[in-house]
Order: C-alpha cells, then structure tokens, then sequence
C-alpha cells in the first residue's frame, strides 16, 4: 500500500545575497512587532522634535543689524508732471520704448495709488 502525503512544505528560497525568503504572509505576531516599533520610532521622533521646538520658545531673537556700504549718495527721486493727455501707458511707453511695458505699468499704478492721473500731478517714477 502506498502512502500519500497532504501536507504541504515550504521551503526557503535562495537570493543572490544568501539570505533565505519564505513564501506567505508574516505572522500576526510579526505585524503587530513591526507595528509596534514603526510607532515608537514615531513617537521617539515627535518627543524630540516637540522638545526641540520648545527649547527654542523662551528666546528673543534680534534682528539683524544694518548692512552699511559705502556707496554713492541716493540719487534723488525722480518724479514726472502729469500732462492733460497722460496715461499710465504713454508714460510707461515713455520710459520704456521697447518690450513689454505692462510689468512697469503695473508698478506705476502702485506707486501712484491706483486712481486717475489728474494733470499737474507729481509722478513718482520707479528707479
């Protein structure tokens, strides 16, 4: 009479490095182990950076001090007199004659409140 067998066998399988890998899901006692470090590493992790954060709390910080250089004086600033006629664009155009003139329109518009030219208003133009 021959005898068969029902049980199955897992065997190691051989990588390249030499370290045996077994087919199948790891054990519920190996997942709850990974988990169980994953969330300590964590907590390690967040108890250091919280208390690092908080060492730091107390302390005033100044600001940093002036950069002095010696170079030339401020040029004064200079200003256009708007004309009857005048727009934001003909005096962007202006100064500008070549390009895209809309990025120095815009900082017109800035420096002159955002309202209506008004002739014989001062025009801070940008320098």
């Amino acid at each position: 009479m021959i005898a068969i067998s029902t049980t199955r066998v897992i065997a190691p399988l051989s990588l390249p490095g030499g370290w045996p890998t077994y087919r199948g899901q790891p054990s519920a006692a190996v997942r709850r182990w990974r988990a169980v470090l994953v969330l300590s590493a964590i907590a390690v992790c967040g108890t250091l950076l919280g208390a690092g954060s908080l060492a730091g709390a107390g302390q005033a910080t100044e600001p940093p001090a002036p950069v002095v250089t010696a170079a030339s004086p401020p040029s004064p600033a200079r200003v256009h007199i708007v004309q009857p006629g005048d727009t934001l664009w003909s005096v962007a155009r202006d100064l500008q004659p070549d390009g895209d003139v809309r990025p120095l329109v815009a900082r017109l518009r800035a420096l002159s409140g955002g309202g209506p030219l008004v002739p014989g208003q001062r025009l801070r133009l940008p320098g």
